[in-house]
């Protein structure tokens, strides 16, 4: 994993204009970094870890899924402990 193709990171950042001061939120492309294919390899290592874990969110109905679960859980406990 070695070579002398690639660029530096392009650091960019978006104004917060919610916030006082508007600070910036940045942004870092990496894409032609040196380092891109072992973060490539690092996330392919990962990926099944990570999406076998409790609290993996795939996507938002995923997320509104497992919401639901929750409130139902929730009126279940508080109507038991009536």
């Amino acid at each position: 994993m070695t070579g002398n193709d690639g660029t530096s990171g392009k650091l960019q950042g978006n104004p917060k204009l919610h916030k006082p001061g508007m600070p910036l939120r940045t942004i870092v492309n990496v894409r032609s970094h040196p380092t891109e294919k072992m973060a490539e390899i690092v996330e392919d290592q990962l990926r099944s870890h990570v999406t076998s874990l409790p609290s993996f969110v795939r996507d938002t109905m995923d997320f509104l899924n497992k919401i639901q679960k929750l409130k139902k859980l929730f009126r279940k406990v508080r109507y038991n402990s009536v």
